[in-house]
Formats: structure tokens, sequence, C-alpha cells
């Protein structure tokens, strides 16, 4: 039997801890979500010169996922987009978060499950400061056909996907 003068601390402990982990529990559904949009198809892409200019913006490239928002932002999209096969493609990402992020592993999604590996960064934890991914434009292709739109991934090594966007190859 709990104590009566203990009894309300405890129920404020329950209510609070209840609150936390419905909490928790939208962040992880929000992560699930941003997950299945990742690997879905492409659709259109945010065109870029270099980094600093962007000409045209497709809102759904490059977003940061709910579990790492505050830890990672991307300082600058995938540039050039539009890119030649015989190109690199850089995208920088922003490590700001005192939380740490294990590792990088990016991946071009070419659909029915199927991950290509392009970049990987074993540094655990990041370094604070900017990251940058770099692969070449003709590893982008499947059946060693590069030109077309890709989508492309970044999980942490954990494989939880951190943000994602689609890359046109002419």
């Amino acid at each position: 039997m709990i104590p009566q003068s203990r009894s309300p601390l405890l129920l404020f402990g329950l209510i609070s801890g209840l609150l936390l982990s419905s909490a928790g529990c939208g962040q992880q559904e929000d992560q699930r979500t941003f997950e299945r949009e990742a690997f879905s198809s492409p659709s259109e892409f945010t065109e870029t010169q270099n980094g600093v200019d962007m000409i045209s913006r497709d809102d759904d490239d490059w977003r940061v996922a709910p579990f790492f928002q505050g830890m990672v932002r991307v300082s600058e999209a995938a540039f050039p987009n539009p890119v030649l096969s015989s190109e690199t493609v850089s995208i920088n990402l922003s490590v700001d978060g005192t939380e740490y992020v294990n590792g990088l592993e990016t991946a071009v999604y070419h659909g029915d499950g199927i991950l290509v590996p392009l970049d990987m960064d074993e540094r655990s934890p990041l370094p604070v400061g900017q990251v940058t991914i770099r692969f070449g434009a003709s590893e982008l292709g499947r059946f060693d056909d590069p030109v077309g739109l890709h989508r492309v991934i970044v999980f942490d090594r954990n494989g939880q996907v951190i943000t994602y966007g689609d890359i046109q190859v002419e």
C-alpha cells in the first residue's frame, strides 16, 4: 500500500511518464512516416548550381528526419543538380547537436527494396561542423545507365534515415 503523502507525487510521476511515452511514440511514428516517404519513387528535384545557388526547390527534398532535427541540417542540397554522369555530386550536412550522430551511410534507392551504397563515413560520433558527402553521378545508375531521376537516402550507421532527395543525371 502506498502511503497517502506520496500518492499525489506517484500519480504525477505516472501521468508525466505516460505523457512523455506518448510524445516519444508520436516522434517514432513521425520518423516511420518520414522513412516511408524516403522509400518512395523520386518525383522532382531541387535544382542547384554549386550548393549556394538554388534555382528551384522541391519541398520534399533534403528535409531532416524527426529523430535528427536539432542535431543535423542540410546546409547545401545536392549539387550540382542536374548533374552530368561524369561529374561528382556533393551534399553538405551541418552537425549541430550536442547529441552524437553515429556515422553516415549514403545510398541510391532503386525501388523494390534495392539500395546501392554510394558513400560511408564511419566516424562515430560525427564531429560538430560541416560534413561533406561525395559520390560520382555515374554510380547512381542501375544497369550501367545513370541518366534519369534518382532517390538518394542518407542514413546513420544504425540504419535510421536522416535525409533524402532526388538527383537528376543528364
